[in-house]
């Protein structure tokens, strides 16, 4: 949908949903405290959502001219109608995700070109910023990289995890046991045993080594339909089980993470304990709650 035909959604459309956390009190960390005042002021459905198209269309008023000049028209969100999906929680943490705060910079930036960019993506093999395009073919912005952006917010402000365990899109990996690297981005996030105050482009699996892979989708369906495959992964690709999604199995056994979290729009969170089984690490059971997510400063 155009920008402009998309500014007004009711309060209903997208009230908040999915999983209600209470505090774990005393387990609740000085950091989370710390970042909980950094949220922007409370808005309603639609201010917040208005604050959301606001800050988009600004950034494609600037990038227009400059990268997408034969695109006529304004940008549009896929999948059609996405906004309905997301609940008023992740389109403020969205927007604290690319806010500059009192003490540090903001988590994200979308450059005058059209590229998002974060200090926590893994650089360039040749040492420099990498960045991807907010703004997709036509003009376009994926729901997903929207609900990406918020779900990165939540890991620090909801369960304290520190900007510097956490890198977004997961780097090459080698060697590892099987292969001189592992290609990059075949997970969306991941938190990390040991913090790296550099992500470099290419980590040893000693580095590399998680505490929770993360996998975003836009949708709820897409997201189940995604943890399906992987629980019942044979351990290569076939029939219903493509290279991409066999990839994301893969990258178990590289970073092998305590925990594997699912994550679409709607707040839905879906948390996974990772077990070896048959020389391999897979997606087990799906856990009643989000408690294991909390970060513990105490390390494994």
């Amino acid at each position: 949908m155009k920008s402009s035909d998309s500014h007004f959604v009711s309060a209903n459309v997208i009230s908040p949903r999915g999983n209600r956390l209470s505090r774990q009190g005393e387990r609740t960390t000085f950091l989370a405290a710390w970042l909980r005042p950094r949220i922007l002021p409370v808005l309603s459905s639609d201010e917040t959502l208005r604050e959301l198209l606001a800050y988009i269309d600004e950034r494609w008023r600037v990038a227009h001219p400059r990268s997408y000049r034969e695109i006529t028209g304004g940008w549009r969100l896929r999948p059609d109608g996405g906004l309905a999906l997301l609940c008023q929680r992740e389109a403020s943490n969205f927007l604290v995700s690319v806010s500059d705060h009192d003490r540090e910079s903001a988590l994200f930036r979308v450059d005058d070109d059209g590229r998002y960019r974060s200090d926590r993506m893994p650089l360039n093999a040749g040492g420099t910023p990498k960045g991807y395009r907010f703004f997709e073919e036509g003009g376009t912005v994926r729901l997903e990289t929207i609900v990406h952006m918020a779900a990165v917010v939540r890991l620090q402000s909801d369960f304290g995890w520190p900007r510097n365990y956490l890198a977004i899109e997961s780097p090459d990996v080698g060697p590892t046991e099987t292969a001189a690297q592992f290609g990059r981005e075949a997970l969306d996030v991941l938190a990390l045993e040991e913090p790296a105050i550099t992500l470099r482009s290419k980590m040893t699996p000693t580095e590399a080594r998680s505490r929770v892979g993360v996998e975003v989708k836009a949708k709820a369906n897409e997201l189940a339909s995604l943890l399906r495959k992987m629980q019942a992964c044979p351990g290569e690709t076939g029939a219903g089980h493509s290279n991409t999604e066999h990839r994301k199995c893969s990258a178990l056994s590289v970073f092998r993470p305590r925990h594997f979290l699912g994550i679409a729009a709607g707040e839905v969170w879906r948390l996974f304990d990772v077990v070896r089984r048959d020389n391999r690490y897979v997606v087990g059971r799906e856990l009643p709650n989000l408690d294991c997510l909390h970060f513990d400063w105490s390390g494994p």
